[in-house]
């Protein structure tokens, strides 16, 4: 069933984990406002464009989270990011 997905809008929803795997076709995601720490299977989001985790708790995003090159807005408001080694992290 997540291989049609292509919109997900989940906002204030005191989500706390999400695995976004198998979302192939997912080009829209809006988890802001949420209680979220960690979100995984964004690497298999090939088609994501649109990405907004903004007002969450996640501590880090791995640099292979998702095809970063690719999207065309991103928003981590509220979240300080700086680059490291491997991870961005967000303090």
């Amino acid at each position: 069933m997540t291989d049609i997905l292509s919109m997900l809008f989940v906002q204030k929803n005191k989500i706390e984990m999400l695995n976004m795997t198998g979302a192939k076709q997912l080009v829209y995601l809006d988890v802001s406002y949420n209680q979220l720490t960690n979100i995984h299977g964004l690497a298999g989001c090939s088609n994501l464009r649109h990405l907004d985790l903004s007002h969450n708790k996640i501590t880090r995003v791995g640099k292979n989270c998702c095809s970063w090159h690719l999207l065309l807005h991103v928003s981590l408001a509220i979240l300080h990011v700086c680059v490291c080694k491997s991870f961005y992290w967000i303090a």
